[in-house]
């Protein structure tokens, strides 16, 4: 697994490729957090599957299908957007700040 930080051209790049799915895609919601749930851990839900990656050694990724597990993530996930959404106007000027 490789880790690295953005270039600021890089970041920039990504700030506004967010923005722009935003404006094309009519689900596609940004969610800033204050702060990050899992600290040195990613974890990726669908309604398929859920896989979980430790960021620091040892590193290793736990994936899961089980529909009921899955369930249970995509609803935590539901609730933690829910709990910190924001009117997509709010958003987009948080994240202009960083460009």
């Amino acid at each position: 697994m490789f880790l690295f930080q953005y270039t600021p051209e890089e970041y920039a790049a990504h700030i506004r490729n967010i923005l722009s799915l935003s404006d094309r895609l009519v689900g596609y919601r940004v969610i800033p957090l204050p702060e990050a749930p899992f600290a040195d851990i990613k974890v990726l839900i669908s309604d398929r599957a859920v896989a979980m990656t430790r960021l620091k050694p040892p590193y290793f990724t736990i994936q899961f299908e089980h529909p009921d597990l899955c369930r249970a993530f995509v609803a935590y996930a539901r609730r933690i957007g829910e709990q910190y959404r924001q009117d997509k106007l709010t958003t987009r000027q948080m994240l202009e700040r960083y460009l």
